[in-house]
């Protein structure tokens, strides 16, 4: 069964603003375990990190993206828990533009330049993604050609976050191409937090799948 698995006051999630539901995520595809992110009252999601893929039960992604980390219960599942009604997955690239795109970041990630030429290898599926007014237009632009984020905006005459939005949700869904950067640059995680905070929090959100 599974338990709620996180009991700190939301205070103490406060301190640390950068913890969010893309790093959950992120952690738990490279731990490489299947994984039931639930929320009470929303619905689940079920992770295959070595797959690719997920299952969602989930009727409106944009509200269990933004429910508070403490919501959250995080639970290990094997591939049988998948049933048969529940065999239609996505890939995981579609679930991760969802998580990003509700990012409370508006910046670049820090491992781009707006300089960076850049292109998306293919259109994602927008009938089932979130999106801006003007995504069909950024995603038209970097997917004919090659070109700099400076260069969209300076084109399409929209702001900046909203094109950094596009982009940092199109980087987790994995079709992004640099052509070229500007300058060198240390990739960096989006998201941050001291080692030993995030391995506590991480610990402390996840619970064993028990059976009876």
């Amino acid at each position: 069964m599974s338990v709620d698995v996180l009991n700190r006051p939301s205070r103490d999630v406060l301190l640390m603003p950068t913890i969010h539901l893309l790093g959950i995520i992120q952690r738990i595809i490279a731990t490489g375990q299947n994984t039931l992110v639930l929320l009470p009252g929303i619905g689940d999601v079920m992770i295959f990190p070595k797959r690719n893929e997920y299952y969602s039960s989930v009727k409106d992604m944009a509200e269990f993206c933004d429910a508070p980390i403490i919501k959250y219960k995080l639970v290990v599942i094997g591939e049988s828990d998948l049933s048969t009604e529940q065999s239609v997955c996505r890939g995981l690239g579609e679930l991760m533009w969802h998580f990003a795109f509700a990012s409370p970041s508006a910046q670049l990630l820090d491992e781009y330049s707006i300089y960076d030429v850049v292109k998306f290898k293919q259109w994602p599926n927008l009938t089932r993604l979130p999106s801006t007014p003007n995504t069909s237009r950024i995603i038209s632009l970097l997917t004919r050609h090659p070109t700099t984020l400076a260069h969209v905006q300076q084109k399409l005459k929209i702001e900046s976050s909203e094109i950094h939005q596009v982009f940092n949700a199109a980087h987790y869904a994995g079709i992004v191409e640099v052509v070229s950067r500007a300058r060198a640059k240390a990739s960096a995680p989006c998201i941050q937090v001291k080692p030993s905070h995030e391995q506590n929090f991480f610990r402390s959100l996840f619970t064993k799948f028990a059976k009876p």
